[in-house]
């Protein structure tokens, strides 16, 4: 059943993109979610849009594409992870940062006055091997933004910004790949805040080590897999302070602590009390996430830190495990927000493979959390996650993207109750801990939508979001979703390309 729903998909959807192509000769211009909606059930991506701003409008998404083959000059860039938006050239526009871990390269796609218009910029395809995420910071403290981003293959490195125009010419950039992260297993994770109160940025980072280089391909984790991580030997997250001149290389470690599997580290002042703690966890940790207590500044020296487990209550424990589920806080996904508007920090994050939701800070945070389940993506496995007021309702809204586990660069075999890639968003409620409403936007056979960040791109005053885009060869990349606004009834997504990946339905349900 699901393999004809999929040709009937295909034969629908070369239909309905005839009939857009149609449309567009008889001059209807860039309305394009005004075209004719197919049934319900065709795809995600055709199917009528539910999602209505607070002015009443039907909110559809059109894909744009920032950095890719089509509009690169045939440079394939492969495996989009890690995402970062700044200034890097002085000009006043907002510069897109992009990590791709398959292909190796670190991009920087230069904004104009014109959101259609992007100049782009290779800034490493060397010496990045399995390059995973990236931070901007003024880490030597001449008012620019610089570059520092983890690899997988072992070792951190940081670019220094030449700043103005200089920074549009790679050969202008300095980069370090400091000793003593050289060799040292698979940094996954990285993120800036001045942790000793000495007025100069540090590092937070986590090293996943080498044991599950494989295993992300799999459909379901295996035994195997499983006990492999469980019996992995213990790797650090780490602070990394750079002394006065970060392109010397001479850092200096400061090991928070080791734990299985290490995929977060995130700076945060996570209870209230002026200074950078760090929220973290690891796959292979049966305790949960865990935080980073910073006891407080140290003259002439680095403050010492209080390991906590971030513990749940009774009933939540039993409400975010389902029949069967495996519960992992692992911190794999992982945002920090103010869901109840409290005045302290809660934790957005996965529940299982395809559940989340967020995590209530107590008013001790060593105390036990609260959880409340968002949302459920099953049969898709969700991946980047942000938080934003999307429908413009004065509520914060979180945009989801959804982890495809099939072959990367083909739709074969795919069926549609496989883990998809997957788009979609879902509208909080005045109350954050009722029920949350699930706006799908698209889901395409292959895509791994590993990292979000929302801004107004077009000006018009709503807000876009810049994504990455992996495990889609030839379509990765980087790409910003235009959020658009019609009376009627409109679709929910329009891609920028007419060869795509295949979109798909949901499964029918159970």
């Amino acid at each position: 059943m699901f393999t004809c729903l999929r040709e009937l998909a295909r034969m629908r959807s070369a239909i309905f993109a005839l009939l857009v192509s149609l449309v567009f000769l008889m001059g209807c211009g860039d309305d394009d979610g005004a075209f004719p909606v197919p049934p319900d059930g065709l795809s995600v991506d055709g199917s009528a849009s539910r999602a209505r701003s607070s002015g009443g409008e039907s909110i559809y998404w059109r894909e744009r594409l920032i950095d890719a083959r089509e509009v690169n000059g045939g440079i394939e860039i492969r495996g989009g992870d890690g995402l970062a938006v700044g200034d890097l050239d002085g000009d006043g526009f907002s510069d897109v940062v992009s990590v791709h871990e398959d292909s190796g390269h670190l991009r920087v796609a230069f904004a104009s006055p014109s959101p259609a218009t992007w100049r782009l910029l290779t800034l490493a395809d060397r010496g990045v091997d399995g390059i995973e995420d990236v931070v901007l910071g003024d880490f030597d403290g001449d008012g620019d933004s610089d570059v520092v981003v983890a690899c997988e293959k072992g070792h951190l490195a940081y670019f220094a910004n030449p700043g103005g125009g200089a920074a549009r010419d790679a050969k202008m950039w300095a980069l370090v790949i400091p000793p003593l992260t050289r060799g040292r297993g698979s940094f996954i994770r990285v993120s800036a805040g001045d942790f000793d109160g000495d007025g100069r940025l540090d590092l937070a980072a986590a090293n996943k080590g080498l044991v599950l280089a494989e295993a992300g391909q799999e459909l379901e984790p295996s035994r195997e897999t499983i006990l492999a991580v469980l019996g992995a030997d213990p790797t650090p997250i780490s602070i990394f302070t750079l002394g006065g001149e970060p392109l010397s290389g001479n850092w200096t470690e400061h090991e928070l602590g080791r734990f299985r599997v290490p995929v977060s580290s995130r700076a945060i002042d996570l209870d209230g009390d002026g200074d950078l703690d760090v929220v973290g966890g690891g796959r292979g940790e049966l305790r949960g996430l865990l935080w980073f207590e910073n006891l407080g500044h140290v003259p002439d020296g680095f403050p010492d830190f209080a390991t906590h487990l971030v513990t749940l209550d009774q009933a939540s424990a039993e409400k975010i495990g389902g029949e069967g589920e495996l519960v992992l806080l692992s911190g794999q996904t992982l945002e920090l927000h103010d869901f109840n508007r409290d005045d302290r920090v809660d934790i957005l994050t996965g529940f299982t493979i395809s559940s989340f939701g967020w995590l209530e800070q107590p008013a001790d945070p060593r105390d036990a959390w609260r959880a409340h389940v968002v949302g459920d993506l099953a049969p898709d496995h969700h991946a980047g996650m942000t938080v934003a007021d999307i429908d413009g309702d004065g509520h914060d809204d979180i945009m989801v993207g959804g982890y495809s586990k099939g072959d990367r660069e083909s739709d074969l075999g795919a069926e549609v109750d496989h883990p998809l890639g997957r788009i979609a968003w879902y509208r909080a409620p005045a109350d954050p801990t009722a029920t949350w409403t699930r706006h799908d936007v698209s889901r395409r056979t292959r895509g791994m939508f590993d990292d979000f960040v929302a801004r107004d791109v077009d000006g018009d005053g709503d807000l876009d979001f810049i994504g990455t885009r992996g495990n889609s060869v030839p379509y990765g990349g980087v790409f910003w979703l235009e959020q658009r606004r019609l009376a009627g009834e409109v679709r929910n997504f329009v891609p920028a390309r007419n060869a795509e990946s295949d979109p798909q339905p949901l499964p029918e349900p159970d």
